[in-house]
């Protein structure tokens, strides 16, 4: 038993009366609360108390009836392999899950590597973008300068080059007049 002592049973030959039965189903409500076993939900305290009664039933249906007894003892023993067949299962199932949430892990610290990266790439991009803009302003103003400083080349020349033809015309006015005069 739990505390130490030593329990011994003594197997009982005459069939089990009701009040065995009673009697059985006390001493399990008690054996549950004194051990403390859950009311819900998993116990192995609960569940090793059901498995110690439901071992003395199948005994005291076994003196009464052998063959009730074996298929209960078949029954019990196919419980227990579903049973541990379900806790291998969600064994099996909890170690995936495990497995899948650490590679979900790790893919979302690739994802978040790829992203930082990413952020410093597009950080360089508009760092390049600002200097390209810088370059095409410095060009478009050179260009804006230079284009203002051959207008006022052609302005000056093509004012030069009507002053010229005015002085010529007039010249030639004059001479012209100077000729007709000399005649």
């Amino acid at each position: 038993a739990e505390d130490g002592s030593r329990l011994f049973l003594v197997v009982s030959l005459p069939p089990a009366s009701r009040l065995d039965v009673i009697r059985l189903q006390e001493t399990l409500d008690n054996r549950l609360v004194q051990r403390q076993a859950k009311e819900v939900g998993l116990c192995t305290i609960r569940s090793q108390l059901y498995g110690d009664t439901f071992d003395e039933l199948i005994r005291q249906i076994t003196i009464d009836s052998p063959e009730r007894g074996l298929l209960l003892l078949r029954i019990r023993d196919e419980a227990r392999q579903n049973i541990m067949l379900h806790k291998a299962l969600h064994q099996g199932g909890a170690a995936f899950g495990v497995r899948k949430q650490m590679s979900a892990e790790q893919g979302l610290a690739e994802m978040r590597e790829t992203r930082r990266q990413l952020e410093r790439q597009q950080r360089e991009l508009e760092a390049q973008v600002q200097v390209l803009l810088g370059k095409i302003d410095a060009v478009e103003k050179a260009s804006q300068d230079e284009r203002v400083i051959t207008d006022k080349r052609h302005n000056d020349q093509a004012a030069f080059l009507r002053k010229t033809n005015q002085q010529l015309t007039a010249n030639i006015k004059a001479e012209t007049e100077k000729a007709n005069n000399k005649k």
